[in-house]
């Protein structure tokens, strides 16, 4: 296996350079493609050289030159095409992406204000003709999965989704063009053999699939066009104060549109915030490798875990307007001393943050309650640690003795965003620098666990074979198998059905049975709003 990993390519690229290829070598394109593990990666100016077995690709300035004799018609570019990670839209250093939309901040000082700032906002929008082309052919895809499933799609749908993912950006559609790059993924997964969930095809399907229709019910609908990247611009790091960065807190983060990952919040000596975000598509079991995964910022060589505990010294930085902290070329960072509860108490925190100390006298899956010198105070964990890392924290503190639980604990809002407990009776680890973020770190687990046993919350485990349960298996099931998978399988819907409609769950059946009988896009839009509502 090369030391180096395959460079990403732009959706682009890859679509025009597959299209050129015929399809007998696009399938040995793909076979070639699942071995690209071997292969060895050169990278040289303005491009990258893989060795393809014998052959040799080469890629600079945007084009392809192979060693054999068809180049550039072959099967070994197609193949690096097919194994090369999907290149992100570039950052604009001064403006919004092209046709991207940013929505304006709200001017509450007077009406003709926010009328001014929505006419802005509206001259920014794609025109309608465009939206509509990729709307259409976004069906089109949607429909082809559901009729014959991901797993089972030629090269040549590939090829399309990667053109669909260039036009979404050419036309400025920036959540049709998310979804459709997470869905393109996928596939390149299951066209070079790497396993691929069911669970997140059937997401990123029917997100493709909801996008897609808002837009056809109105293109103008803000949300469904989405939120274009954000402009990086170079960071003012002159002096001391401003090239330290002190993170504050870290916190999981878990959308409903998609997206996974974390946020770790860091200000400087002179009071200015800042944020390292990473929330790729995913779902709230994402969140741990994403935290223990590396940061890609300068040359570093740490988690984000790591990151979160230690100050950090940067230079040749960029920032976006609301202090997102970006990764471009020219950076340079280094961690600094850990740190410690003492800094975060010498430095002046913004309004919405505070330190809180006391005794935890109840915890559940919700909330926290501490006995202070002012009383009991309730704060709450946020939505998405309840939905991550957070059982075992609960059980540990209610496993330990009442009058030990002595703690600091850092709030945003009402939420608790971190945790410093005296003594280490949470049993924290040496790395973990004596502080716990809510949802991201793990403790050790108890044995007779409190919350399993006794406490009943929201968040419970859900009984076996429950609505959602029933309701998400066949969208699995038709996302990655398409009808066919859903006839192998026709036999258990009516069993299904009389389960739905025992557990009170009547209209779940009826649309159950629709969708069974006529897998469509539709039909399984009609599930999911359903498992939404």
């Amino acid at each position: 296996m090369s030391a180096t990993p395959l460079p990403s390519l732009a959706p682009g690229v890859s679509a025009d350079a597959l299209a050129v290829i015929p399809s007998r070598l696009l399938k040995r394109a793909e076979k070639l493609a699942a071995g690209s593990d071997s292969w060895q990666v050169t990278l040289v100016d303005d491009g990258f050289r893989v060795e393809v077995g014998t052959t040799t690709v080469t890629y600079v300035e945007d084009k392809f030159e192979c060693s054999c004799l068809i180049s550039p018609k072959c099967a070994h570019i197609g193949a690096v095409c097919m194994a090369a990670p999907i290149a992100a839209e570039a950052e604009d250093s001064t403006e919004p992406s092209a046709g991207g939309v940013d929505k304006p901040a709200a001017d509450k000082t007077t009406t003709d204000t926010d009328s001014a700032a929505q006419a802005a906002w509206a001259k920014k929008l794609p025109a309608v003709a465009d939206i509509a082309g990729c709307v259409s052919q976004a069906q089109d895809i949607t429909s082809a999965i559901c009729d014959q499933g991901l797993a089972n799609l030629s090269a040549r749908f590939h090829m399309q989704l990667l053109a669909l993912v260039r036009t979404t950006r050419v036309v400025g559609l920036p959540r049709l063009e998310r979804a459709i790059t997470a869905l393109a993924t996928l596939s390149q997964d299951a066209r070079v053999g790497k396993p691929v969930a069911r669970g997140e095809v059937a997401r990123q399907l029917f997100a493709v699939a909801m996008v897609a229709h808002l837009l056809d019910r109105d293109p103008r609908d803000r949300d469904a066009i989405g939120a274009a990247r954000r402009a990086y611009k170079p960071l003012e790091l002159s002096g001391a104060q401003n090239a330290t960065f002190i993170p504050l807190y870290a916190e999981p983060i878990v959308t409903t549109s998609g997206f996974a990952g974390m946020s770790i919040t860091l200000c400087t000596r002179g009071g200015d915030m800042f944020s390292i975000t990473k929330t790729p598509p995913g779902d709230a079991s994402a969140v741990p490798t994403i935290w223990y995964g590396p940061v890609r910022l300068g040359d570093m060589h740490c988690s984000h875990a790591h990151l979160a505990r230690h100050m950090l010294l940067m230079s040749g930085g960029k920032g976006s307007a609301d202090g997102r902290i970006g990764s471009g070329k020219g950076v340079r960072a280094a961690l600094g001393q850990e740190v410690s509860l003492e800094l975060i108490r010498s430095l002046s925190l913004p309004g919405d943050l505070s330190l809180v100390s006391g005794v935890v006298c109840d915890a559940t899956l919700k909330e926290l309650s501490l006995n202070t010198r002012e009383g009991i105070v309730t704060v709450n964990f946020s939505a998405a640690a309840r939905r991550t890392n957070i059982r075992n924290l609960v059980n540990l503190i209610l496993a330990t003795n009442p009058d030990d639980r002595g703690v600091t604990c850092l709030i945003h809002g009402s939420e608790v965003v971190c945790l410093w407990p005296e003594d280490n009776w949470l049993q924290l680890k040496p790395e973990q620098g004596g502080r716990i973020f809510p949802g991201l770190d793990s403790v050790s687990a108890v044995a007779g666990a409190p919350v399993d046993a006794q406490q009943q919350t929201d968040f419970a485990a859900p009984p076996t074979r429950g609505v959602s349960d029933v309701l998400t298996v066949w969208l699995e099931r038709c996302a990655l198998g398409g009808r066919s998978a859903i006839r192998t399988h026709h036999a258990a819907c009516a069993a299904d059905v009389r389960l739905l409609n025992d557990a009170g769950a009547p209209y779940a059946a009826e649309l159950l049975q629709r969708f069974v009988t006529d897998p469509t896009p539709r039909h399984g839009l009609s599930l999911v709003a359903y498992l939404q509502s």
